[in-house]
């Protein structure tokens, strides 16, 4: 509580505003008490000086334009008192504080604080973590040699990529009050299959049969995910290819790529199926697994073979250290919780 503006006023009053215990020994030199209106060691200072004066500080900061990975205690500034700061952060509507890694925080209190600091967020915004990538899609090539040794190049999908930064990590307890959103970052789709099926006794040929699945989509966040690449597994494709899953972005999950397809030859009846991978995860959540449906076998059949397809990432966390933090209101949240 500040001292009073006017009247009178003791070196008492001015000792206790200053932390220490009525009645105890103090001098106007003392460095809490000068500290209090910035007086430097032997300045010279009157009882006056200290009308209104506080022993309290109090940092009001804004963020006014999106920024990534934000560090309250970093962009503070030197008025910072220990003990004594009163801090409040306001997030702006139409502002996004995100992160440029699905392994970083997009806000963070930072370090050091000290006991009797308080730290209060004013969230009018969004606070977003980062997408996971998307997984690569998975390939089979194989000969048309179904009467002999048959060398395979198989390669599964690539599962999507989880996401473990969380949109905000306290070191120190904090009150947030979040009157917007606050999300993890989506996780990656998975990378999708591939099948590849001969009916009724294949030829012996040297053709090659190649089926490339469809990466996975990135996840939404910000920064988002990127899509994941098709593989190609070393062999020709008859100019068939698959596709990349696509990009997520900072409100949806991107879409799996498609896989290629080769035909089934009149010859052999072989055919091999690329599937599609798995969509990235929206904010908050986790990435689709990508596809694969492998053939059932019926009787004069030969080979059923298939590349797995890869599961989802997870999502990421809406809070690290989450027992330092209360929620008051709790707003809009997507994700886990640690």
């Amino acid at each position: 509580m500040a001292l009073p503006n006017s009247g009178p006023l003791s070196l008492d009053q001015i000792h206790v505003e200053a932390g220490g215990n009525s009645g105890s020994s103090a001098s106007i030199n003392d460095a809490d008490i000068r500290g209090m209106i910035g007086k430097s060691d032997g300045a010279q200072s009157s009882f006056s000086d200290f009308y209104g004066a506080s022993s309290s500080v109090t940092i009001n900061q804004t963020i006014s334009n999106s920024t990534n990975n934000y560090n309250m205690a970093s962009n503070r500034g030197p008025t910072y008192s220990a003990g004594v700061t009163a801090y409040t952060l306001t997030i702006n509507p139409g502002v996004t504080v995100g992160t440029n890694s699905t392994s970083s925080t997009s806000l963070q209190t930072g370090s050091p604080w000290s006991s009797g600091d308080t730290i209060i967020v004013e969230n009018y915004g969004s606070v977003k973590g980062g997408g996971g990538p998307g997984g690569a899609g998975g390939s089979i090539s194989t000969p048309q040699n179904l009467s002999g040794p048959n060398p395979q190049h198989i390669t599964p999908g690539v599962a999507g990529t989880t996401v473990n930064g969380a949109a905000f990590n306290a070191a120190y307890p904090v009150t947030f009050k979040n009157f917007g959103s606050i999300y993890g970052g989506g996780g990656g789709g998975g990378g999708g299959g591939s099948r590849r099926f001969a009916k009724g006794g294949g030829k012996n040929t040297n053709l090659y049969q190649v089926g490339k699945a469809g990466g996975g989509g990135g996840g939404a966040g910000v920064t988002a995910g990127t899509g994941g690449p098709t593989t190609n597994a070393g062999e020709p494709l008859n100019n068939a290819t698959g596709t990349a899953g696509s990009s997520g972005s900072a409100n949806a999950g991107g879409a799996g790529g498609t896989g290629a397809m080769q035909p089934v030859n009149q010859f052999d009846n072989m055919e091999t199926f690329g599937q599609t991978g798995g969509s990235g995860g929206g904010l908050g959540s986790d990435g689709a697994a990508g596809n694969v449906n492998p053939f059932g076998n019926a009787a004069g059949d030969h080979q059923n073979v298939f590349s797995n397809a890869a599961p989802g990432g997870t999502r990421g966390f809406i809070t690290s250290n989450s027992s330092s933090i209360t929620f008051n209101p709790s707003g809009t949240q997507g994700g886990r919780t640690s």
